[in-house]
């Protein structure tokens, strides 16, 4: 075992202390036993500190610490079996990027052509279904002349004619594609004839002799005019009866046809 040299100049001192003890203790009187006692407590303190000297460990040496992966080391570590480490960051978020189109924006004029033609496209339909001229040109006495109540102005729907106060309604359609099919549903295939309304026209009534009548009138190829009547105790049609069995006349379901067949004939007026 190796000592430092300052454990070295310890035990040289102490050497010293005992030669210095030796001499000094073959002399005679009291002084020298004085010195004897002082060297021997000096050696005995440098004694205790040489041992504690020679017998301590030296500190093993702390391991340096281990550097950190690099961040391309970790992503080379995330990679199993082959497969490459899945992308973060900025890189995900190059990937789930949404990529910018390459397709040439319209240019206004074509919007424009494209607004103007869709505009077009439903004005023309919304006007093909406005019927308003054709109910404003029906008198508001020949609506009265069917109703006891006072009746108010007229309310349009898409191609029929509705007026406050009563649930009777006016249909108009002055281009109708289905002219045999649409009488038959309405009239039914045996209902009575009408004169003077159109073209032609005729009324039944959907319960005979118990229902008020319904009217429908056609002028040209496709210009038709349908008449739903409301309810028998609100109309001014004469019964006899109560609600649900009502007596009406054949004359009196005849008169109130004819005054119903009076509002396609004011609407056929309409050029």
């Amino acid at each position: 075992m190796h000592r430092s040299s300052r454990t070295v100049s310890l035990v040289a001192t102490v050497v010293a202390a005992a030669t210095l003890v030796s001499g000094c203790g073959g002399g005679g009187g009291s002084k020298p036993a004085a010195v004897d006692t002082s060297a021997a407590a000096a050696i005995a303190a440098l004694s205790s500190k040489l041992a504690a000297l020679t017998t301590t460990t030296p500190a093993a040496a702390t391991p340096a610490a281990s550097a950190a992966p690099t961040p391309a080391a970790s992503a080379a570590a995330a990679s199993t079996g082959g497969l490459p480490a899945v992308p973060s960051g900025a890189a995900l978020s190059s990937l789930l990027a949404t990529p910018a189109s390459t397709a040439p924006a319209p240019a206004a004029s074509n919007l424009g052509a494209l607004a103007s033609q869709a505009n077009a496209a439903v004005g023309g339909a919304l006007a093909v279904l406005d019927v308003t001229k054709y109910c404003n040109a029906v008198p508001h006495a020949d609506i009265q002349a069917l109703i006891k109540a006072t009746v108010g102005a007229p309310v349009d729907f898409p191609l029929q004619c509705g007026w406050k106060g009563t649930d009777l309604k006016l249909s108009v359609n002055p281009n109708d594609d289905n002219v045999k099919a649409g009488s038959e549903l309405i009239v039914g295939s045996d209902a009575k004839p009408l004169t003077g309304v159109g073209d032609t026209a005729k009324w039944d009534a959907p319960v005979p002799n118990a229902t008020l009548p319904n009217v429908f009138a056609q002028k040209g190829a496709k210009f038709t005019c349908y008449v739903q009547a409301g309810d028998v105790p609100q109309s001014t049609v004469t019964y006899t009866g109560s609600d649900p069995f009502f007596k009406i006349t054949d004359a009196a379901e005849l008169a109130y046809a004819t005054k119903e067949a009076k509002l396609c004939s004011d609407v056929f007026g309409v050029s």
